[in-house]
This record gives structure tokens, sequence and C-alpha cells, in this order.
């Protein structure tokens, strides 16, 4: 899937705990992009063992996304060194650098895609005229939950 996030999309991400959610919007996000795979292995029928057949494994879900901002963000949003701090704290935290996400719609009807993931990349960030963009992926670890936008 991928879908242009503008007005009617958002990025955020929970920088509080799951008790006590604290949901920060990335400025602008302008290009987003959620890939799957997996692997196939080939098995065999018990009864004949001639028959072949396929089953999905290692399922992989990741995000990259494209993120403008103002040189000077403003509070309530996350900024390029946030994310760097994040895709740092990866490394060093035992929990493996987790954060709860979500991409949410304010269309009537819409619904929130909600999951846990990690910075898996963070891209150099480049500035022209004073706006600052910058790419990452996230590594999705839970499976992600789709809800109703209340």
């Amino acid at each position: 899937m991928s879908q242009l996030i503008g007005q009617k999309y958002r990025l955020e991400i929970n920088t509080g705990t799951s008790g006590s959610p604290a949901w920060q919007k990335f400025k602008h996000e302008i290009s987003f992009d959620i890939s799957h795979s997996s692997e196939k292995v080939e098995v065999s029928s018990k009864d004949t063992g001639k028959h072949k057949d396929y089953i999905k494994t290692l399922l992989d879900t990741t995000v990259n996304c494209t993120a403008r901002e103002d040189t000077a963000p403003g509070s309530g949003f996350v900024s390029y060194t946030d994310v760097y701090g994040y895709w740092l704290n990866t490394q060093a935290d035992a929990n493996g650098g987790k954060y709860g996400m979500r991409i949410f719609t304010d269309e009537e009807g819409g619904y929130t895609l909600a999951f846990d993931a990690f910075f898996e990349s963070i891209g150099n960030k480049y500035e022209n005229n004073g706006i600052v963009e910058y790419t990452f992926s996230l590594q999705i670890v839970t499976l992600p939950e789709l809800t109703p936008v209340a």
C-alpha cells in the first residue's frame, strides 16, 4: 500500500507510556509506504508424500516515510533530532527501542492503524530554503490493529 499523507492521514508516535500515551505528530509527511514481505516454505502431504504445498513464514512489515519540517518545527511535533534520538535508542535500549505508532485519518468513517515499531534506519537530512527533509524506516514488531475512528 502506498499512500500520500496530507491533511487527512497522519503518522504519530507515542512518546509517553502505553498506560498514559503522549501522541506526537510529524510536521509534514510527504510520502508514506507500508510493505509486507514473507518467505514460503515447501511442504509435502503426510498422506502421500507427493502433494506439494506452501506455507508462509517470516512475515516482515516495514514503513518507509519521508518527512518535511520547518527549520524550527515548533512544539508538539516530532523533529529530525527527535527521530535521530529514537533511532539511537534502538541501539541502546534493553526493550529494543520499541515505540507505539499509529497512522490515523480524521476523515469520517476512517480507520486508525496502530502498531509497535522501532526505527530501523534514518537518512541524512537536507535543508533548502528553511525546509528540512529526511527519510526514515520503521520495522513493525506487532501485528497492526485496525480500528474505526471514533
